[in-house]
């Protein structure tokens, strides 16, 4: 059985687990772990500060610029505009979320941030970065995590036999993709990440 590090303990636990025994945390051998993502989340704030302080507008993704927005580059990534509103709708409610002065408003703007994934419906031929194509034992199901900017899209349940399985038995981690799916849900573990780091699962339905 392979064995991997739960993302937010850092204790070795099989790589099929859906929650890691020690702390809890689901999807604990995908996704960001706890220190990468305050380190990522600093970026950003860094970034957006500067842009506030020089009076320039959120930046816009396209695939005449080249842009960094979190501390990641997203040159020549094609991104189709309901991908891109994605984007700017989460950089803009976590720029509002650290500007609000105590917990309680906090929370008022994550319940507002909720209706964004409401927006999107199915994602068709969004661009990312192939991260990780991995397996269960026997290889009957493989994980598919593409990452977009500094957030990750999952998919742990691509079945053997299908047109997704087929593609990346072809591809390989790091290239750009072109992928289409569905049953798009956040899950991340803290309310913060959920408004200024969101990671989503996906049910994959193409990839090119």
């Amino acid at each position: 059985m392979a064995m991997k590090t739960c993302r937010e303990c850092r204790t070795e636990i099989s790589s099929d687990a859906k929650v890691c025994p020690n702390c809890g945390a689901k999807k604990p051998t995908g996704g960001w772990g706890l220190g990468a993502k305050i380190l990522v989340g600093i970026i950003g704030l860094i970034v957006v500060g500067r842009i506030v302080g020089s009076g320039a507008s959120s930046p816009t993704v396209s695939a005449s610029q080249s842009s960094v927005v979190a501390g990641v580059s997203v040159d020549s990534l094609t991104m189709p505009a309901s991908e891109q509103r994605l984007i700017q709708e989460y950089q803009q409610a976590c720029t509002q979320y650290d500007a609000q002065p105590n917990e309680i408003k906090q929370s008022a703007v994550f319940r507002q941030s909720r209706i964004i994934l409401q927006h999107v419906g199915q994602v068709t031929q969004w661009s990312g970065t192939l991260d990780r194509i991995s397996t269960n034992q026997g290889g009957s199901n493989a994980t598919l995590v593409i990452k977009v900017n500094s957030s990750e899209f999952y998919d742990d349940e691509v079945p053997l036999g299908s047109p997704v399985y087929a593609k990346a038995a072809n591809m390989t981690e790091g290239q750009t993709v072109s992928f289409s799916g569905g049953s798009l849900a956040d899950f991340n573990l803290t309310e913060r990440g959920k408004v200024c780091d969101p990671n989503f699962e996906i049910r994959l339905t193409s990839l090119q």
